[in-house]
């Protein structure tokens, strides 16, 4: 049985003990990766609503979930051989094709709303931010985790360290993201100027959701998948 919320609850171990609260809190554009050091309390007054309120909805997606999925379980190179895959997914079938529809709405209709230009600029300088990002994750963390199967005496420190150090990428793109989706709300295109335009400003917002979710992973699920693995090795 899951057990009940308190408003004390910091959200990062929230979703990393319940994944698919992340579906709530998405919803409420609430961040629970980079932000996940923040209670329940702390999160509903920044978006401005009863923390009763929030620890309400919480409660009722917990009330129709069966079981728990406990993904810290799942060894941890597997966890980094998913990561890894979405890499690939992330640019190729997310990032990609949101740019090229913002480019293509931008050269249509930048002269009504000037606007577009600067979020196209904004998007397509966030491409080599993402590319380091994710090379680094796999020359390094990824790498270290996959060291855990070896004897080395200091892999679990290494993988550990690894995982600290993307704390400050994962907020650079977070805030990237978030400055996206926001630019993307102050857009005032009509939508019968360009039916593509909400698809465009949606696929944003899925951008910035997916990527919440990587950063939780490697944050939050991905510690304790190295903790337990190494505590089996020494057991």
């Amino acid at each position: 049985m899951i057990g009940a919320v308190e408003p004390d609850a910091l959200l990062g171990a929230l979703v990393a003990d319940v994944p698919s609260r992340a579906d709530v809190l998405d919803d409420l554009a609430i961040d629970y990766a980079v932000g996940g050091e923040r209670s329940v309390a702390d999160a509903a007054g920044a978006i401005g609503v009863p923390v009763a309120d929030l620890v309400a909805a919480i409660a009722e997606h917990d009330g129709a979930v069966a079981r728990a999925a406990d993904w810290s379980r799942v060894p941890p190179t597997r966890i980094v051989d998913q990561l890894d895959r979405e890499h690939t997914t992330y640019l190729a079938q997310l990032y990609l094709p949101a740019q090229a529809s913002l480019e293509r709405i931008a050269l249509q209709h930048v002269a009504d709303e000037p606007h577009l230009a600067a979020l196209l600029d904004r998007l397509s300088a966030l491409e080599a931010v993402l590319v380091a990002h994710f090379d680094g994750e796999e020359h390094g963390l990824f790498a270290a985790c996959r060291a855990l199967d070896s004897e080395r005496a200091d892999a679990e420190q290494e993988a550990l360290a690894c995982v600290a150090a993307l704390g400050d990428d994962h907020r650079v793109i977070a805030a990237e993201l978030r400055a996206l989706v926001e630019g993307a709300a102050e857009v005032t295109l009509e939508r019968g100027a360009d039916p593509s335009w909400d698809a465009t400003a949606g696929a944003l917002s899925e951008l910035e959701r997916a990527f919440r979710r990587h950063a939780h992973c490697e944050s939050y699920i991905l510690p304790r998948s190295i903790a337990l693995a190494n505590a089996a090795a020494l057991g």
